[in-house]
């Protein structure tokens, strides 16, 4: 039976019996780590960063190659911050762009979406030759990221759900589908659950949305070899392997970390971050935190997963690849992990600047 046909009925019977994980991995009995910082930088030449994007990748030779939204470029820096190249800059032309959302290397080929131009952008960095092919997009959803499988064919497309945005019937969801090259067609679209939103509603419409502190959402990241897509639902304590071409599930990995309830401090600073949409806020967080926050598969296939415990460090443990859990590692507290690499850690302390840390 393919995963994705049963995963939303699961999913929502996990939000809807508040279901508690008992937390068989320990955590006070793992040894902790934190790595030193090797740069940072708030320009790339003379371009100083404007809205950094929120994933970074890693070439072969240990470069980085980074996405700016504001400042409408692509390149690619060297471990110690100078500039390679520069391998998309603004415009409307091909391989040109406005705004990316989604950046994504393997095997010498970037793709990025521009979600401002509504093209996903292919470009091999060896012999500069660039494709472009339209997004997917329906009534209700719209394309987010878009990601190389091990198909030189097939992408695979992350997509949203817009229409809470304006409909106060529709919950929130995000899809899977994917995107053949050769005949511009896209595959069938499945959905699931996304994480809960606090909405504000006037005069019953929807005029904006707030992702709720602690709530569980899917999480979600690909293998090394481009073949797996590992999917976490943070109220389940498991993460589930899936094929990527046919998105049948191959195991499942145990992810057992505690849940805790939110302290009364966090409620404090809660409040004072949220303010005067504290009510709306306060009204959906949930009686247990979500086991965690994030997920990022690194290159050995470690899984990473953001805790929620409450800490003065942003803290993140690792899973080797069959869920044995090895350490937890510290960074500092209100940063954005881009990658994860046997090379080191990318870190984007706040809009304008991004920093390496050391691998660990």
């Amino acid at each position: 039976m393919k995963f994705l046909r049963i995963i939303p009925l699961i999913l929502f019977l996990s939000c809807s019996s508040n279901q508690e994980s008992s937390g068989t991995i320990n955590l006070s009995s793992l040894p902790v780590e934190t790595p030193g910082k090797l740069f940072q930088t708030d320009k790339i030449g003379e371009d100083f960063f404007q809205h950094l994007n929120y994933k970074t990748s890693v070439t072969g030779s240990k470069n980085v190659i980074l996405a700016d939204r504001d400042g409408q470029f692509v390149a690619e820096i060297s471990p110690n911050g100078k500039l390679v190249k520069t391998h998309a800059s603004s415009g409307r032309g091909p391989g040109e762009i406005q705004d990316v959302t989604s950046l994504d290397y393997h095997e010498d080929e970037i793709v990025i979406y521009d979600q401002r131009r509504k093209r996903i952008i292919r470009k091999d960095l060896e012999t500069g030759e660039i494709k472009e092919f339209e997004d997917i997009r329906t009534e209700d959803f719209q394309t987010s990221r878009s990601y190389s499988t091990s198909d030189e064919n097939i992408l695979l497309i992350h997509l949203w759900n817009t229409a809470y945005l304006t409909n106060k019937d529709k919950t929130p969801k995000i899809a899977f589908a994917h995107l053949n090259l050769n005949s511009k067609n896209s595959g069938e679209m499945v959905e699931y659950p996304s994480r809960n939103m606090a909405r504000l509603i006037i005069d019953d419409q929807v005029r904006g949305a707030s992702q709720v502190p602690f709530a569980p959402g899917l999480y979600y990241d690909i293998s090394s070899d481009r073949k797996s897509l590992f999917v976490l639902w943070a109220d389940d304590p498991q993460i589930a392997e899936l094929d990527i071409m046919t998105l049948d599930t191959i195991r499942t990995i145990p992810a057992d970390l505690p849940r805790d309830e939110i302290s009364r401090s966090e409620i404090d600073s809660l409040q004072k971050r949220y303010d005067e949409r504290w009510r709306d806020i306060r009204d959906h967080l949930p009686d247990r935190k979500a086991v965690a926050e994030n997920m990022i598969v690194d290159d050995r296939d470690r899984f990473w997963l953001q805790l929620t415990r409450e800490s003065d460090f942003q803290e993140w443990i690792v899973l080797d690849k069959n869920g044995t859990p090895q350490k937890i590692v510290r960074f500092p507290k209100d940063v954005m992990i881009t990658h994860i690499s046997r090379h080191h850690i990318g870190v984007r302390l706040d809009d304008h600047i991004f920093a390496l840390y050391e691998a660990l």
